[in-house]
This record gives structure tokens, C-alpha cells and sequence, in this order.
């Protein structure tokens, strides 16, 4: 019995199927997670060491009162960041791509469907491609934000922040390397699932789901980085403030619930008033 599991287990883990949609994948994510995060952490230890950057810190001047980064902890954040890629990250993708894109979407046709109508386009149609990309990648983003809003909303009721989202908010001020420092169960669902789950619905190609996989890393990691852009604003206050920008990054959802920082200043004002 055990020797059928280890050759079925061989067999499908050099299998081309995944090696496409799950080996690829995953490295992309990897590199560009460490590269990322190696940068950041060498702006954050030039941070430390001059003034030059401290403008652009968004949280610059809690971490010099508060003496810099501690860097023995960032390591050992380092270092669960890790476990969540290789324990979570790669089981995950090896048994949910199958199930949503070999199983499910092939037996609905819409695959077939999809590979039909990529032969039937011409190179002189190369502008609908174009466009259809971007309109899935507009889809995704928006459907894997609904995702993170919602779950993340979750977390942050009593029960579930007590007992998986708490280890995330270590920090009041985040750096890149933490965004994926979190509760495995976290992992699983606030930052995998949706982001496998949804170019497979979406039928995307192979080459853009690559695209989407790198786009969504390197937002998650300017999002936490904690220098001033448009992502890292909103969510470092979420970092600081704890109960405002559920979103990662984009306000659509939480203008929706009121749940930005300006929102709950206004409520605030207002009861004042």
C-alpha cells in the first residue's frame, strides 16, 4: 500500500500539470517574495543608520523612539514567513489547482471551451487577448479583494482575532517580510486560497496567472513595506489604529462599510458634536 502511495505521489509531483500550474507558480511567488523583502530589509536597516529615508517612513518617527527594528525578531518572523510558504502555501496549491482547474472546470467545459476559441483567434486578434487579460486581471483583483476584506473583517471579531490574526498585529508599524507572517490557518485562507482559487474560476492562461501571481506578491509586500505609496498608507494605519482599512491596500470596500480612518474620525467627530 505504501509503495502505490510513494509512486502515485512521484508520479503526479513531476507531473506537467503541475509543474505548470503549481511549481512555476510557487517559484515565481518565492523569488519575487525574498528579493522583495530583501530590499525592504535593507532600506529598513539604512533607515535605521541615517535620516535620509526617515521622511518616507510612514511610522518613522515611532521607531526612533522606540530604538529601531528588533532585528533578532525580524529574523525569527523571517523564519515563520518561511514555514507558511513551504508547510501551507505548496500543500495547498497541490491539492486545490487540481481539484478547481483539472476536475471541476474541465468537467464544466469551460476549459475546453477556452483552448476552443484560443485557436480560433488569429495573430490580428491579438487585441482582444489584450483586452480580455486585462478585464480577467480587473475581475481577479476585484474578487480577491472582496476576499481579503471579508475574511479579514472576520479576523478581527474577538474569537478569531484572540486565537489566529492576533500574531499578525506583533507590530504596530509592518515591514515587507511580515506579509506573510501570520496564524496558518490565516495563511491558508486570507492569503492562498484566494489567490489560486480565483484565476482558475476566471479560466485565465497559464501566462497570466504568472503575471497575477507576481502582481499580487508585490503588492502584498508594498502594502506592508511601511514607505509611503498609495497601498502602504492605508494599510500601514490599519497596523497603527487596529479597527479601520480591512482592505489590502485599495478603500473600495471600505468606503462601502465606512470602515476607513477617515470614516471612523467622522463618526467620532460627529458623536462629539
Amino acid at each position: 500500500m505504501f509503495g502505490l502511495v510513494k509512486e502515485w505521489v512521484s508520479i503526479n509531483l513531476a507531473s506537467s500539470f503541475l509543474k505548470k500550474y503549481v511549481w512555476i507558480p510557487f517559484a515565481i511567488h518565492f523569488v519575487v517574495y525574498w528579493s522583495g523583502s530583501g530590499l525592504a530589509a535593507l532600506a529598513d536597516r539604512y533607515f535605521e543608520k541615517n535620516d535620509l529615508l526617515e521622511k518616507y517612513k510612514i511610522q518613522g518617527d515611532l521607531l526612533k523612539r522606540s530604538g529601531g527594528f528588533d532585528w533578532s525578531k525580524y529574523y525569527r518572523n523571517s523564519l515563520i514567513c518561511l514555514k507558511n510558504q513551504l508547510l501551507v502555501t505548496i500543500p495547498t496549491m497541490i491539492l486545490i489547482v487540481p481539484i478547481f482547474r483539472e476536475i471541476l472546470l474541465t468537467n464544466l467545459g469551460l476549459i475546453d471551451w477556452i483552448e476552443s476559441t484560443a485557436v480560433k483567434l488569429s495573430i490580428n486578434d491579438l487585441w482582444i487577448w489584450i483586452v480580455l487579460s486585462i478585464i480577467q486581471l480587473f475581475m481577479a483583483y476585484m474578487l480577491e479583494s472582496a476576499c481579503f476584506y471579508y475574511v479579514h473583517r472576520m479576523l478581527h471579531r474577538p474569537w478569531w482575532y484572540k486565537r489566529v490574526h492576533k500574531i499578525h498585529h506583533e507590530w504596530r508599524a509592518p515591514v515587507a517580510v511580515r506579509a506573510l507572517y501570520s496564524h496558518p490557518f490565516e495563511h491558508f485562507a486570507g492569503n492562498v486560497l484566494p489567490v489560486i482559487v480565483i484565476p482558475c474560476l476566471l479560466g485565465m492562461n497559464i501566462y497570466l496567472i504568472y503575471l497575477w501571481i507576481t502582481i499580487g506578491t508585490i503588492n502584498s509586500l508594498v502594502a506592508h513595506s511601511g514607505f509611503k505609496s498609495i497601498t502602504a498608507d492605508s494599510h500601514d494605519e490599519h497596523h497603527k489604529y487596529f479597527n479601520c482599512n480591512y482592505g489590502l491596500g485599495e478603500e473600495g470596500f471600505d468606503w462601502f462599510h465606512s470602515t476607513r480612518l477617515i470614516d471612523k474620525k467622522r463618526i467620532l467627530q460627529t458623536d462629539k458634536n
